[in-house]
């Protein structure tokens, strides 16, 4: 905020995460309605050897026949023993998802709106069971509850995929009419400035940290 002059800021932390699931309908042939899975996470401590693994797994996967073999050789491990740590971080909520990424413009969908709620306060202790409501639209591929602040009253946050604008609508006027709430704000994008994984552990990061933290 000094470095860039800002007037005012807010930090908006995750507070829960209903889902965070990117999967396009590409052919029109998707139900609008998925289930979405309530998972019960396991607590775990980070050692060096998870670290170096972490470092490893995150790095983009090579088109060869063995694509895992550097990663078993490089620590040496097996693969049984590879395959526990990945479920271990899955199950642990560490690992959110392992997968190709699909850069939805260039695959058609050019309408993607994060979409803004605000709760009203008598819905406030419903809002867990309104964010996994939510969710279950299969044009939602995030959706999360944030904290509110005086000059910032909504909590809900999905953002919504679909190659018009009018699918965006149609969606966002079938979840109003399901959870009952009609207050929300629509944030597309406008320009890009960055768009970039962040790397876990890496000499970077921590050179970031002691310059900036």
């Amino acid at each position: 905020a000094k470095k860039v002059n800002a007037k005012d800021f807010i930090i908006l932390p995750t507070i829960k995460m209903f889902k965070i699931s990117v999967q396009l309908d590409m052919k029109g042939d998707k139900a609008k309605k998925e289930k979405i899975k309530k998972h019960k996470r396991e607590k775990i401590t980070i050692n060096d050897f998870d670290r170096s693994l972490i470092t490893l797994l995150q790095e983009d996967i090579k088109s060869v026949y063995e694509p895992f073999d550097h990663i078993v050789k490089s620590l040496d491990i097996d693969y049984e023993r590879l395959q526990q740590d990945v479920l271990k971080y899955k199950n642990s909520g560490v690992m959110r998802r392992f997968a190709s990424i699909l850069y939805h413009r260039k695959a058609g969908f050019k309408a993607n709106a994060m979409v803004i709620w605000r709760v009203p306060k008598e819905k406030e202790k419903q809002i867990e069971d309104i964010g996994y409501k939510m969710a279950s639209y299969s044009a939602v591929s995030h959706c999360y509850q944030r904290p509110t602040f005086p000059n910032w009253q909504y909590s809900l946050f999905t953002m919504i995929h679909a190659k018009t604008k009018e699918e965006v609508d149609e969606t966002v006027k079938e979840i109003e009419k399901e959870i009952n709430i009609t207050e929300h704000k629509y944030l597309y994008s406008t320009r890009e400035f960055k768009k970039q994984r962040i790397k876990y552990f890496s000499p970077k990061f921590k050179e970031w940290e002691l310059k900036n933290g």
